[in-house]
């Protein structure tokens, strides 16, 4: 468990980055005067900026190794925090625009958008230090650390930006935590990946050509066939997630505080899921088997919410389909991993990255512009699109229900 430190640290401090800000940057831009609807486009910027950055700095780990990749990435996290603080003293000090401002923080978000994007890089870091028999479970515990850092971060944010002083405290928090993160990184982190295996090139845009990069898998039917799985898995979150306190407002009509309360309560779902459940899944059904179960749970949960009138019944069903979410995540990165040449699990890893961070940054606005118009009957699309990667799955892997992906699907 001890190698598995510096990835579960790097993996807690990026989620904090992104979460620590949820509550708060609604509230500076309210302050501001702004409409609502200019924090759905930073938040799409931000995972615009992953989607670029998460194959690149994948891919140049593969070439220059993946400490000296973390080290700059997680100084750029660490500049954007100071960022932060630098924004908060010019609007104190000064009597500038709103617009002024809002193109400062657009542009530090985009600064912690594109060095968020080495969690590709750290996923590539544990696909090296782990055994194909590993991966599934040690997957799984970088899943529960996200669970973690998303559970943690909104709280840590409301916090300090109820303070007296304001985000700036959330900014000297998020940076202290950078900060550490990066001496740790500089002063207790070993290079993973052998010289024998580093790659030697780079196409710098190769994150938007994506039809060129699925070409590029010629001849890894699985591995082709998993990151499209992937597109339809997060299509389905980033819509159900986006409109979740919307369900939660209309169908149960929870205040803030008791949809907080929901939030922290479900996310420790995700938390017990990947820790204690997800080792015995895999081990019992074999990955295949493992990821087609997780699509279906994720489906039948899905379909289920327009139905659902209790608050008790909601906790089951959102259970179903958090186990769902939390079965397939890993699994799809331990059979990419297990499937892709070591040369390039860092660029593989990284599109997988990037596919994600795609859907977040479009099926936001997609999934809200549906739910003005059909309510919670737009659950069934979300559901639907999990139905369908599951029956892709199923069409696409032969083998798909025998033990062991590895040996079953390579020949498929």
């Amino acid at each position: 468990m001890k190698k598995l430190l510096p990835v579960l640290l790097l993996t807690l401090v990026n989620t904090l980055s992104f979460s620590l800000l949820i509550p708060v940057i609604p509230v500076m831009l309210r302050n501001w005067q702004m409409p609502d609807w200019t924090f759905g486009l930073i938040l799409a910027l931000f995972s615009f900026c992953q989607f670029w950055a998460a194959p690149i700095f994948g891919a140049l780990s593969d070439q220059f190794g993946r400490r000296n990749i973390l080290l700059i990435t997680q100084g750029g996290t660490f500049i954007s925090w100071l960022l932060f603080v630098v924004l908060w003293f010019v609007e104190s000090m000064l009597v500038l625009p709103v617009f002024i401002l809002l193109a400062f923080l657009i542009v530090l978000r985009v600064v912690d958008g594109l060095t968020g994007g080495n969690s590709s890089v750290t996923n590539a870091y544990l696909s090296d230090i782990t055994s194909k028999a590993e991966k599934a479970r040690y997957f799984g515990y970088l899943s529960a650390t996200m669970g973690v850092g998303m559970i943690v971060g909104p709280a840590i944010g409301a916090y300090t930006i109820a303070s007296q002083y304001g985000y700036l405290l959330t900014a000297l928090v998020g940076g202290l935590l950078s900060l550490l993160t990066l001496g740790f990184i500089a002063f207790g982190l070993q290079e993973s990946l052998k010289d024998k295996a580093r790659a030697s090139s780079i196409d710098w845009f190769k994150p938007f050509k994506l039809r060129s990069s699925f070409s590029d898998l010629k001849g890894q039917k699985v591995v082709k066939n998993i990151l499209i799985v992937r597109i339809f898995l997060g299509a389905t979150l980033a819509s159900y997630t986006s409109v979740m306190v919307f369900y939660l407002l209309d169908q149960f009509a929870l205040t803030e505080i008791q949809i907080g309360n929901f939030l922290f309560f479900v996310g420790g779902f995700a938390i017990f899921n990947q820790l204690v459940l997800i080792q015995p899944i895999v081990s019992k059904l074999g990955e295949a088997r493992a990821l087609a179960l997780g699509l279906f749970l994720l489906f039948i949960g899905l379909l289920s919410f327009p139905y659902v009138e209790l608050y008790s019944v909601l906790l089951c069903v959102y259970y179903l389909a958090n186990l769902g979410f939390s079965i397939c995540l890993p699994t799809i990165k331990s059979v990419l991993t297990t499937q892709t040449d070591p040369t390039r699990q860092g660029s593989i890893l990284g599109l997988e990255e990037s596919l994600g961070a795609l859907t977040m940054a479009v099926m936001p606005i997609i999934s809200t512009s549906v739910y003005l118009f059909i309510g919670v009957k737009s659950f069934w699309i979300w559901g639907s699109l999990s139905g369908l990667a599951c029956v892709f799955l199923l069409v696409t892997c032969q083998g798909i229900w025998s033990k062991s992906l590895a040996t079953k699907l390579t020949s498929s």
